[in-house]
């Protein structure tokens, strides 16, 4: 068979594959990876397009010609192949029009210089044909703006390999196929350089352009069974023009795809670069996300966000993200600010089971806590101990000191019960001037002392009113149970206290009796 039809052919289809790709990649304009892809693989279309042209004429005034086309291809595949790697390894907010411009400079000089050559000879010193290969080839001697151009040419590869390098080790088990082939795509371009200028091209045509097909047709693969493209416009669209809150698009390996601003500042404010990260290994991470994100059975949980100024409630709700196939690709994490509804939550709460007075349980919830704490001990059998305790002539000070100052005396009441009591006692206002404790896991002896510790504490307190001391004290009840059966009931416990603090009374008030 015929080289050169052999050559052509390839050429060719070559072209209508890379035309095919790019119709691919362009089904959803929305996505800007696969625009860029798309742009890339134009540029391949246009150098090979070009070069077919170039081949099949001997004149050199046409050739030139077709070098002019071919270059606009070559000057447009090192800006997209680099705009694509950054695309690809995650660092897509490098890709704005200050940093594209910048980096064109050069390639639209060059680009000039070369239709305006004969002017200055700066890119080609001199032009021929070559006759010598299998087709008549466009030959030349190299002028000092040629060596820029390769060198620049070579900067912007190498960078692109650097990124997708990082790519490439950075990926996870699952993506680690497509990884290498996208890796593997990008030492093509070095294999068909270094043929285009060695002896092992003894045909002279543009090997360089083979290389940079097969290329494309390797990152294809690698990036779109990777679904590199998949996501990044829903995440645009998504993030930035329908949620103001904090928003981050993941894929399916939990690596963070895109987030908002507000999603910045919140959860990773000290790291400058999160994109391509995986979630799992970001440290500033809250837990209860993580549990959301690894619980197929979870959609939502509520968290807190502590910082040193400030305590912030949020509410996270995951989402999958699906193709229109209904092909899940990841997941949109929401958070949403509950601050304000959370803390009216607190402070209801707190109106419901609190003493607005004294702060400490009201009698509600101290019987529900105490409840609780009883059918443990049931199940334990442990011991357990109930005291009341009840202001001595509370009536008298009301009476001669009016209600202020009785409110008064309850409220230091019941500070000293609170700051003599342990963590897990459970302290109460019963009614009126009398209070409660459930004593867990305590014998009768302690919870006679404990109760003495109480009424020396109530009865060393006084209260400095118009520069007179008021002094006042309690009698104390208590009852223990040396081990808690089904036979006691803690209205039965209370009960027996009651009688114990009546006891009290009668004996003389200011004293501890118990049974």
């Amino acid at each position: 068979m015929d080289g050169k039809f052999v050559i052509i052919t390839l050429l060719l289809g070559l072209v209508v594959l890379n035309i095919s790709m790019i119709v691919g990649s362009l089904r959803h304009k929305e996505q800007f990876g696969g625009r860029i892809f798309a742009l890339m693989m134009g540029s391949l279309v246009i150098y090979s397009l070009g070069y077919l042209w170039e081949i099949s004429t001997v004149e050199l005034g046409i050739k030139l010609f077709a070098i002019y086309v071919q270059y606009l291809g070559i000057f447009i595949f090192p800006l997209s192949w680099l705009m694509l790697a950054l695309h690809y390894s995650g660092y897509r907010t490098w890709l704005n029009w200050t940093n594209l411009w910048v980096i064109s400079f050069i390639p639209i000089l060059t680009f000039l210089l070369i239709i305006t050559n004969s002017f200055h000879h700066l890119y080609y010193s001199s032009i021929w044909v070559d006759s010598s290969g299998i087709f008549p080839n466009f030959a030349f001697t190299k002028g000092v703006w040629y060596y820029i151009h390769i060198f620049y040419f070579n900067v912007l590869i190498i960078f692109g390999n650097i990124f997708y390098l990082r790519k490439f080790v950075s990926s996870t088990p699952k993506h680690l196929f497509s990884a290498i082939l996208v890796f593997f795509a990008t030492l093509l371009l070095w294999l068909g350089y270094f043929l285009f200028e060695t002896p092992l091209n003894p045909w002279g045509i543009d090997l360089n352009l083979f290389s940079f097909n097969l290329m494309g047709i390797l990152l294809a693969l690698g990036m779109f069974r990777s679904q590199t493209f998949s996501l990044v416009p829903i995440a645009r669209s998504l993030v930035f023009e329908k949620f103001s809150h904090p928003v981050l698009v993941l894929d399916k390996e939990l690596r963070i795809l895109d987030l908002n601003t507000n999603a910045k500042n919140l959860l990773f404010p000290d790291t400058p670069d999160v994109l391509g990260k995986n979630l799992m290994d970001m440290e500033s991470m809250p837990v209860a996300l993580l549990s959301l994100l690894e619980n197929p059975g979870l959609d939502q949980v509520d968290f807190p966000i502590i910082t040193e100024t400030s305590r912030m409630y949020y509410q996270g709700r995951k989402t999958p993200l699906t193709d229109p196939k209904g092909t899940i690709l990841g997941t949109i994490l929401s958070l949403t600010d509950e601050t304000e509804r959370t803390l009216l939550l607190l402070q209801l709460q707190e109106l419901a089971t609190k003493d607005s007075l004294t702060g400490i349980n009201n009698r509600r919830h101290f019987l529900e806590q105490a409840e609780a704490e009883l059918s443990r001990a049931r199940r334990k059998s442990t011991p357990l101990a109930v005291i009341l305790f009840d202001l001595d002539d509370f009536k008298k000070i009301n009476d001669s000191w009016g209600h202020q100052v009785g409110d008064l005396a309850l409220k230091n009441a019941a500070e000293i019960a609170m700051g003599n009591l342990r963590s897990h006692d459970i302290l109460g206002r019963y009614g009126g001037e009398e209070f409660t404790i459930l004593l867990p896991e305590t014998n009768f002896e302690t919870a006679m002392a404990i109760a003495e510790r109480l009424r020396a504490g109530i009865e060393a307190c006084s209260l400095i009113l118009r520069r007179e001391p008021l002094r006042f004290t309690a009698s104390f009840g208590v009852k223990g149970v040396p081990q808690v059966t089904h036979d006691h009931s803690l209205s039965d416990l209370i009960n027996a206290a009651d009688a114990s603090m009546y006891m009290a009374k009668q004996k003389g008030k200011n004293l501890v009796v118990g049974s």
